[in-house]
């Protein structure tokens, strides 16, 4: 058997090195074409406020089956949804007129984002402020609560982080399901969030 000299081997090396790159082309042109697909989403939050009917009697004496109490909530979210065709960065505001305490608001658009754009994964919620006033007939208690902020007094009714709760799909389409509480006036603000084929 002859040696291979250095020359001829090399030779062949570059030889095995083209033929393979040239089969690996050629083997992924006739894969089926499935990254190319691009998605385009719209995404829309309705929200609703409701009462932690328990906790809530605990703190104030107030039976939560009385029709009389009544309620009227104005939030602050932080929303966050960009993409290369929409950028939105802002706090929107929220008003959930008078409605009885122990049925919660109806459910209501919050927001949705005015552009078609890039599937680039769940906007970012954060609840900044809960603002309002719970009417129980001649008595009535005020609402504000706040995030906690580093280097400042725990808020004296704060908003708990996020929890998001379960996902879904219904009339309107696919959706998450995030709940943020308040720690002294027991409410809860539910967040419905849909991410829609446009």
């Amino acid at each position: 058997m002859k040696p291979i000299r250095f020359g001829g081997a090399l030779a062949l090396l570059l030889t095995a090195v083209i033929t393979t790159g040239v089969d690996y082309a050629s083997a992924q042109e006739n894969l089926p074409v499935t990254d190319n697909v691009i998605r385009f989403v719209n995404h829309q939050i309705y929200g609703s406020i409701k009462a932690d009917w328990t906790s809530y009697a605990k703190q104030t004496g107030d039976d939560l089956r009385d029709d009389a109490i009544k309620a009227k909530v104005t939030t602050r979210i932080l929303i966050s949804d960009n993409s290369q065709e929409s950028r939105f960065s802002r706090e929107v505001t929220a008003s959930f007129a008078d409605f009885a305490l122990k049925d919660g608001s109806t459910e209501q658009l919050i927001w949705q984002n005015a552009r078609c754009h890039h599937e680039r994964g769940i906007p970012k919620l954060t609840l900044t402020a809960i603002d309002g006033l719970i009417t129980d007939g001649p008595m009535q208690h005020v609402i504000t609560a706040r995030t906690r902020h580093i280097g400042l007094s725990l808020p004296s009714d704060e908003i708990t982080p996020g929890r998001r709760l379960f996902g879904g799909t219904d009339k309107i389409g696919p959706f998450t399901v995030t709940r943020v509480e308040t720690k002294r006036s027991r409410l809860f603000l539910v967040l419905k969030m849909y991410t829609l084929a446009c």
